[in-house]
């Protein structure tokens, strides 16, 4: 378990163990099959290769965030500047996404802001996700598998570059926006 409260996580990279940028994943927090509870906290400059700039959740992750602020984190060629999300649940309260940034060589530069794929449950509660951008699609939140639901209440997505600025929710998906 991670309890972080009234804290930072700002300026990291991140780096395999031959020191290349290849198969690399989460510049500011990395979780697998873990309880994660972030409580006023800003993740900001971070920076990775593959997914997940700002955080990165895979396998049974159940993240609480409240009063978040995750802003300016990188993914050199990947998916996910700001959060990357697959087979966890995610439940966001008063956040902000702001100028994160997923950037494209040859694979992916999908979802600046947050990527949530295969298996997510997520649930954002007054969200904003401002001026993020990813250079192939969906500079705001992109949903990307029939497996993902998305609960969304109070969230505002404005001036996100690329593709589908907003939420791109590809297809088959289960979103429900009580309140928007």
């Amino acid at each position: 378990t991670l309890e972080m409260g009234d804290s930072q996580v700002i300026g990291n990279s991140t780096r395999n163990s031959t020191g290349t940028p290849d198969d690399v994943f989460g510049g500011g927090i990395y979780a697998l099959h873990a309880d994660v509870h972030l409580y006023n906290v800003v993740i900001a400059d971070n920076q990775t290769q593959n997914a997940g700039g700002g955080i990165y959740l895979e396998w049974n992750v159940d993240l609480t965030a409240s009063s978040l602020i995750v802003a300016n984190n990188t993914v050199g060629n990947g998916l996910g500047g700001g959060l990357y999300s697959a087979w966890s649940t995610l439940e966001i309260l008063n956040a902000s996404f702001v100028g994160n940034v997923v950037e494209f060589a040859n694979r992916e530069g999908k979802g600046g802001a947050a990527y949530l794929n295969e298996g997510s449950e997520s649930e954002c509660i007054n969200v904003d996700f401002t001026g993020n951008a990813a250079e192939v699609s969906t500079g705001g939140v992109m949903v990307v598998d029939p497996r993902v639901n998305a609960w969304v209440t109070r969230c505002n997505a404005w001036d996100n570059g690329n593709g589908h600025f907003g939420f791109d929710l590809g297809s088959s998906h289960d979103v429900f926006a009580p309140g928007n």
